[in-house]
């Protein structure tokens, strides 16, 4: 289970950008069905930001959208309650739960949702 923030690091060259080629490579590509939005949301951010920038970054983008990514939809009945008992967004729980569910390992940079994801895997 690949989050957004792994993504986000190779297709925009962020720090981890290496790290994040490293996770991804020999893997299926999993994710929420979430993951386009956050993608869009920060391919906006980045642009919104850096207005010079926005040629490459909806280049970059683009050229995302082209990655074999199968995803996964959450279990909404239980997601709020899942977010509320790990602090996290929405969002992030949505990952958490998919990768619990599905019995894949979770890729992130979010040190929260790695730490949420860590605790569950202990019980």
């Amino acid at each position: 289970m690949i989050d957004a923030s792994v993504y986000a690091a190779f297709v925009y060259r962020e720090s981890t950008w290496r790290e994040a080629l490293r996770l991804m490579t020999g893997r299926e590509q999993v994710s929420a069905s979430l993951v386009y939005y956050e993608m869009a949301n920060t391919a906006r951010k980045k642009i919104a930001a850096q207005p010079e920038s926005r040629f490459a970054v909806s280049a970059a983008f683009r050229g995302w959208l082209n990655l074999p990514i199968r995803t996964l939809s959450p279990d909404f009945a239980v997601l709020a309650d899942l977010a509320l008992s790990t602090d996290l967004t929405v969002y992030d729980a949505t990952y958490l739960q998919l990768a619990l569910r599905h019995g894949l390992e979770l890729l992130t940079f979010d040190a929260a949702l790695n730490d949420a994801y860590l605790k569950m895997l202990q019980v």
